[in-house]
């Protein structure tokens, strides 16, 4: 359901949340953590960096740092590690200090 709205998103071009990709995407990345499937969550965020668009700088932060703290709570002690690299929260406060492409 979530990819399905995920596929639906960026198209209608109203500003509702639900039409923005970035929301499909952390909530795919966190139904899966929440189904044990790390991998697949740590996928899910690299899907969203790659198509950029919508995905903002901050929304990438912000989502990794959401998923490894998860991730930390389900067990996933490595994956949850490697997440905190890739988004250190200065990663987040530098995107509040430059455009996002919207």
């Amino acid at each position: 359901m979530y990819r399905e709205g995920l596929g639906h998103a960026g198209h209608a071009g109203s500003d509702f949340p639900e039409n923005r990709p970035s929301l499909w995407y952390a909530r795919l990345a966190r139904l899966y953590v929440r189904n044990n499937r790390a991998a697949d969550a740590i996928e899910i965020i690299d899907e969203a960096e790659r198509e950029g668009g919508e995905w903002s700088c901050l929304d990438a932060a912000m989502l990794g740092t959401d998923v490894a703290n998860l991730l930390a709570e389900q067990g996933f002690d490595d994956e949850a590690e490697v997440l905190r690299h890739r988004f250190p929260i200065e990663r987040a406060l530098g995107c509040l200090n430059r455009p996002t492409m919207r």
